[in-house]
C-alpha cells in the first residue's frame, strides 16, 4: 500500500475509533439517564480525522528521519502548503528532503561520488549518484554509463560541497 493510501486508512481508523468512543459515551450517559446531543457524533468523528491528519502531516518528517541511519545526512528540506491541507499555508510543514547516504561515498579524481536520495511525501523516491569536482567546484548527475552529462557549479555554502570535498569543510 502506498503512503497515501496508508495515510487515509489511519484517517479512516481514528474517525472509527472516535465513533467507537462517543457510542460507548452515550451509552454510559444513557444508563445515567442523561443523554447527549445528536451531533456530538459527527462533530467528534470530524475533529479527531483533522487532527490526526494535521498530526500526521506536522510529524511525518521528522517521524521518517528518525529511522534513517547514522549515515544518512539531510542535505536539504522544503515545505509547502497545499489546498487540500489549508493549515499548511500558515505554518508549513516539511514535505520533501534530500538526504546523502555518506555510506555510498567513494572519494577519487579530486573529488567524490556519492548518492543522494530525492525524499517526498506522498512520491516515489528518487535516488541519483552525484559526482563532486572539489578543485573545479562542481557537481554534476552521474549517467547509467558513468559519463557526467552536465556540470553545475558546486556553491561554497552547499552541503554537499561539505560531505564530498572534506578539504572545503
Amino acid at each position: 500500500m502506498s503512503g497515501v493510501g496508508l495515510d487515509i486508512l489511519g484517517v479512516v481508523a481514528v474517525g472509527v475509533g472516535a465513533a467507537a468512543l462517543v457510542l460507548i459515551l452515550r451509552h454510559w450517559a444513557g444508563l445515567s439517564g442523561r443523554g447527549l446531543p445528536a451531533w456530538l457524533m459527527p462533530a467528534a468523528i470530524g475533529a479527531a480525522m483533522l487532527g490526526y491528519a494535521i498530526w500526521n502531516d506536522y510529524t511525518w518528517y521528522p517521524r521518517l528521519k528518525a529511522q534513517l541511519p547514522d549515515t544518512v545526512q539531510i542535505l536539504s528540506t522544503g515545505a509547502g502548503g497545499k489546498a487540500f491541507r489549508p493549515w499548511s499555508f500558515v505554518i508549513p510543514a516539511t514535505t520533501r528532503f534530500a538526504a546523502l547516504d555518506r555510506a555510498t561515498v567513494q572519494p577519487g579524481g579530486g573529488g567524490a561520488r556519492a548518492r543522494v536520495f530525492l525524499v517526498e511525501r506522498w512520491r516515489p523516491t528518487l535516488t541519483m549518484r552525484i559526482v563532486a569536482d572539489c578543485a573545479g567546484n562542481r557537481q554534476g548527475l552521474v549517467a547509467a554509463n558513468g559519463d557526467v552529462a552536465e556540470w553545475q557549479p558546486l556553491a561554497a555554502d552547499d552541503p554537499l560541497r561539505g560531505s564530498l570535498c572534506p578539504a572545503a569543510k
